[in-house]
């Protein structure tokens, strides 16, 4: 496991999340967290690449959920200098944190963030993990790559509980997904909802090059 996915790293996305996500909040606020002590790998060593064991991984960015017609483009956000995780401006669009693993990975967590909301753009995409369910298909594509998922388990976690009551962004578990989006009562007084909604999913076998 590479320095990029140290514990500090995870800690500190778990902090991020779990205060993200208000409806209130201009689009792209970052929310409150500690800094990583980890780097991001150079663009060019994150691209689709095969690796040692002949394994294909990629960097994702486009996301398609089985049911949905619309897909989410996927941007790259990671925890900035002063301590916060960005989220993308536009809350069609997801984020996937570029210090967690990579799409494909045989280890490690694949987390996808976004707004469930937003106060002046109306419902996310992320609005549809409100109505996921468990055996739904999840599909991470870029760089000519595809990796498909299934959802094994959904939970809704208090916020003020995540970061020290689960191990959703652990870096040594076999690899998964996880899409992290808000949930639960709006509170109007905080402009922030109550809950994170943390949506698990397995790997379909391994990544596969796109057709044509």
């Amino acid at each position: 496991m590479t320095a990029r996915r140290t514990v500090v790293a995870a800690a500190a996305l778990l902090a991020a999340v779990s205060t993200g996500c208000a409806a209130s909040e201009p689009e792209g606020t970052p929310a409150d967290s500690p800094t990583p002590t980890s780097t991001p790998a150079s663009d060019a060593a994150r691209e689709a690449r095969v690796g040692p064991t002949q394994r294909l991984t990629f960097v994702p960015t486009r996301l398609t959920l089985d049911g949905v017609p619309a897909a989410a483009t996927v941007e790259r956000v990671d925890t900035l200098p002063s301590g916060v995780l960005g989220l993308p401006a536009n809350s069609d669009h997801v984020g996937w944190w570029e210090s967690g693993a990579l799409a494909g990975e045989a280890y490690g967590t694949v987390v996808i963030a976004g707004h469930v909301d937003s106060a002046t753009q109306g419902l996310g995409f992320f609005a549809h993990l409100l109505a996921i369910e468990v055996g739904q298909d999840v599909t991470l594509s870029g760089s000519g790559a595809t990796q498909r998922y299934r959802v094994r388990a959904v939970h809704d976690v208090p916020k003020a509980e995540l970061a020290v009551n689960t191990d959703a962004f652990a870096g040594d578990v076999r690899g998964r997904l996880l899409l992290v989006t808000c949930s639960g009562p709006f509170d109007r007084r905080t402009g922030s909802y109550a809950q994170n909604r943390l949506v698990y999913a397995d790997p379909i076998g391994t990544a596969e090059r796109t057709a044509g």
